[in-house]
């Protein structure tokens, strides 16, 4: 009896975002690992409404965060997730230091309101 063999073929994953997701903005966050996984949860901090000058006011001793989401990753995924994390990160460090450079030659190349300007015209002749 022959033993018949499957092949397997990966799979396209077809990505969708349901048109009325909310995005949410998180500006800190806290990673737990457990066994058999990573939990990340993401909050959202907003500085208090300081509404006088009165120093009382002015006195915290905490600040609110508020989790804006919580997910549970396997640490495969967690592993997949840091590395694509640092790829497109460097990506966009290295377009903005690319883009900051020609920002750069360019104001170089401009000249500065105080600079003479080559053909500025003065008393309606050319000056050279």
């Amino acid at each position: 009896m022959a033993k018949e063999t499957q092949e397997t073929k990966p799979l396209r994953i077809n990505r969708i975002v349901p048109n009325d997701m909310r995005s949410v903005f998180a500006n800190h966050f806290v990673i737990r690992h457990l066994s058999g996984g990573f939990y990340l949860y993401f909050f959202e901090m907003e500085p208090p409404l300081i509404l006088g000058d009165e120093p009382d006011e002015m006195e915290l001793d905490r600040i609110d965060a508020y989790c804006v989401a919580k997910i549970a990753v396997t640490q495969e995924t967690m592993g997949s997730m840091i590395a694509a994390m640092a790829e497109n990160f460097a990506k966009k460090q290295q377009k903005e230091a690319s883009s900051n450079k020609a920002n750069d030659t360019t104001e170089k190349d401009r000249p500065s309101a105080s600079s003479p300007k080559k053909n500025a015209v003065k008393g309606g002749k050319h000056a050279g």
